[in-house]
């Protein structure tokens, strides 16, 4: 299985994230989205560890739902998180509303996927 990148002006969806598992390799994933991205001119509003960070919070919360369903607790919030955090959406945060979003989210992201 590989990942399945589809871009918009909007988002960044990574299918099947949760397959890449180190720091580096997000990295150098990053990297080659923005390159995409900025060769489509589409906007780039956040920095690279800002996407890796987020990418870090759907992996965490992955592994959370495989560890809750291996251990047999709270299979369905293991179900719930596996089916929603397998794939990464990386928004890019327009106007207003989106910058407020996005402020509250990189807490969010910082708390989940590390610095």
């Amino acid at each position: 299985m590989m990942l399945d990148i589809k871009l918009s002006k909007e988002n960044t969806h990574i299918g099947n994230s949760y397959l890449i598992k180190t720091k580096k390799s997000m990295e150098n994933e990053i990297y080659y989205i923005l390159n995409r991205r900025d060769g489509w001119r589409y906007p780039i509003t956040r920095s690279e560890r800002s996407y890796v960070r987020e990418w870090a919070g759907h992996n965490r919360l992955y592994n959370w739902g495989e560890y809750l369903k291996k251990q047999g607790v709270f299979t369905k919030l293991g179900d719930y998180l596996i089916a929603h955090a397998k794939d990464a959406d990386l928004e890019e945060y327009i106007g207003i509303k989106g910058k407020i979003k996005g402020l509250f989210l990189s807490i969010v992201w910082l708390i989940l996927g590390g610095v």
